[in-house]
C-alpha cells in the first residue's frame, strides 16, 4: 500500500515525528534508499536514523545536512542532475514567491534558460553561485559571452576582432568589443552549426536588453539566488569542485539513490524560513527530474527510495506534485506530514494544486488533529455507516363516562440511519500516538 504514498496528519506533539522514526527504520532495514527532508532539524529524528544504519553495520549509508553545523554536512548541488537545461531554468523559477505577475516569472525563466544554456556550452557546471552571478552582474554575462566567443574562434579557426587572417597565422589580439564579436559569428559561417554557437547567440541577445528593464524583470529572482548562496548555506549548496582543500564529501540525490544511501537533510526552519523553504523545494525539484529520468529510460526495476517530508507545507512546490505523478513508476513512496491540509493550499496558492496532491496520498494516517477543516478532509474520506436506533413507545387512556375503565397500546421498532464513520470531533481528542487511518486498499 505504501507505494501509493501517505499524508500523515497530525498536531504538535501528537506523535508524528516517532511515527516517521518506525517508518525511517523499516525502510533502512529493507536496504531502501532513505532521504529525510526535515524544514526544523529534528536531533533525535536525525540520531535515530544513523543508530539504525550503526545497528544494521552499515555506517556509510548515513549522511547528514545542516545549515547550522557546516564542518559536519556534506555538500551537494541541486542543480547536477537534470536531462534538460530547462528543467534547471524552471527548478529555480518556481521559487519565485506566489503572488508575483506571471510576465515577470516567465521573463526570468526564460533569461535563467539562456544564461545556464551558455553555461553549459561553455564547458561549465551549473551551481547557484555561478547563475546568480550571471543574473546579477552584466560583466559576468559579458565575460561568459567572450569566454564561448573564443571557444568557437579556435575551433573554427577564425579571428573574432574583425581583422582576416591567413592559413597559419598566429590569431590576432582579442578583442572585448561584443558588438564586433557577434558581428563576427554572425557573418561568419563557418560558425553556424558548432556546439556553442547558437548559445553564443542567444546570451548576446540577453547583453542588448535595457539594464534598467532587465533589472526591474529579476527583481523577484534575485533575492532568491542571494539567499540560497549566502553564508554557510551557499557553501553547502554551491560546492567549489576545484578546492581539493575541501574534504567534506560532496554527493548528488541520483548518486545517493544508485547506492542506497540514508540523507538526512535538516533545513534549519526557525532559522531562516525562506531559505529553508527554497532548499527544499529545490530538493523536491531534483527528486522530480530523477523519477522523471527512471520513469522514461529505466529498463530495470529501480531500488526503492522512500522520502520523508515534515512539515510539507513548507517545502511544497509545483514538481512534487510531479513526483507524486510518477512517483510509484521510479520505485519512489512519499510520507509527508502536515498539521493541516489548508497549509497546502496557501503555500501552493491554488486550492486545485492542494487537491492533486492530497488525491496523489492514498493513505491517510490522522493522529490527533484540531483544525476543524483537516478533521472533515478525513471524515469525508471514509464512508458513512448504518446504525440501528430502537424505538418504543407506550400510552394509555381513560373517560368520563368509565373513569375506571382504562386502555392502552405499546409499540417497538428499529429505524437505521446513515452516519459519519468518525465524527469530526473525535479526531481532536485522540491521545498521543493514537490514530485514525485510511489506507488504500479502502480499509
Amino acid at each position: 500500500h505504501t507505494s501509493g504514498h501517505t499524508l500523515i496528519l497530525g498536531t504538535t506533539g501528537a506523535g508524528k515525528t516517532r511515527l516517521f522514526e518506525l517508518l525511517i527504520t523499516q525502510a533502512i532495514v529493507s536496504g531502501d534508499t532513505v532521504i529525510i527532508i526535515d524544514p526544523k532539524g529534528d536531533r533525535e529524528l536525525r540520531d535515530h536514523a544513523r543508530e539504525v544504519t550503526l545497528l544494521l553495520g552499515s555506517p556509510e549509508r548515513f549522511a547528514f545536512f545542516h545549515p547550522g553545523f557546516p564542518r559536519e554536512s556534506f555538500r551537494i548541488n541541486p542543480l547536477e542532475d537534470f536531462s534538460r537545461s530547462t528543467e534547471l531554468a524552471s527548478r529555480i523559477a518556481s521559487l519565485i514567491p506566489a503572488g508575483n505577475n506571471p510576465a515577470f516569472k516567465n521573463y526570468c525563466e526564460e533569461a535563467l534558460d539562456l544564461v545556464i544554456e551558455a553555461l553549459l556550452a561553455s564547458g561549465e557546471r551549473p551551481t547557484l553561485k555561478r547563475v546568480r552571478d550571471l543574473i546579477v552582474s552584466e560583466d559576468d554575462r559579458v565575460r561568459l559571452f567572450l569566454a564561448l566567443a573564443e571557444r568557437l574562434s579556435l575551433d573554427a579557426n577564425v579571428p573574432l576582432n574583425g581583422t582576416s587572417m591567413q592559413p597559419g597565422q598566429k590569431q590576432p589580439r582579442k578583442t572585448n568589443d561584443i558588438s564586433v564579436v557577434f558581428s563576427v559569428l554572425k557573418k561568419s559561417p563557418a560558425f553556424r552549426g558548432m556546439r556553442g554557437y547558437e548559445e553564443a547567440l542567444n546570451l548576446y541577445s540577453v547583453l542588448t536588453r535595457d539594464p534598467v528593464h532587465f533589472e526591474k524583470m529579476t527583481a523577484s529572482l534575485r533575492p532568491v539566488l542571494t539567499i540560497l548562496t549566502a553564508g554557510e548555506l551557499g557553501s553547502l549548496i554551491s560546492p567549489d569542485y576545484s578546492d581539493l582543500s575541501d574534504d567534506r564529501e560532496i554527493l548528488s540525490l541520483s548518486s545517493a539513490a544508485r547506492a542506497g544511501r540514508v540523507l538526512y537533510f535538516g533545513l534549519d526552519s526557525l532559522t531562516d524560513s525562506m531559505a529553508s523553504a527554497c532548499f527544499g523545494s529545490l530538493l523536491l525539484a531534483d527528486l522530480t527530474a530523477i523519477a522523471g529520468e527512471i520513469y522514461n529510460y529505466s529498463e530495470k526495476k529501480p531500488r526503492t527510495l522512500s522520502l520523508f517530508v515534515d512539515e510539507t507545507a513548507e517545502v511544497i512546490n509545483e514538481p512534487f506534485i510531479q513526483l507524486l505523478n510518477k512517483g510509484r513508476g521510479a520505485g519512489i513512496r512519499c510520507f509527508a506530514a502536515t498539521q493541516t491540509v489548508h497549509a497546502l493550499e496557501a503555500r501552493l496558492g491554488s486550492a486545485a494544486k492542494a487537491g492533486q496532491v492530497l488525491g496523489n496520498l492514498n493513505n491517510i494516517i490522522s493522529l490527533r488533529v484540531t483544525d476543524a477543516e483537516t478533521q472533515k478532509f478525513f471524515t469525508d474520506t471514509l464512508p458513512e455507516v448504518s446504525v440501528l436506533v430502537p424505538s418504543e413507545s407506550e400510552s394509555s387512556q381513560t373517560s368520563s363516562e368509565s373513569p375506571l375503565t382504562m386502555s392502552g397500546s405499546e409499540s417497538t421498532g428499529i429505524q437505521e440511519t446513515r452516519e459519519p464513520a468518525v465524527p469530526p470531533a473525535a479526531l481532536g481528542s485522540l491521545p498521543n500516538f493514537e490514530y485514525y487511518a485510511r489506507i488504500s486498499g479502502g480499509k
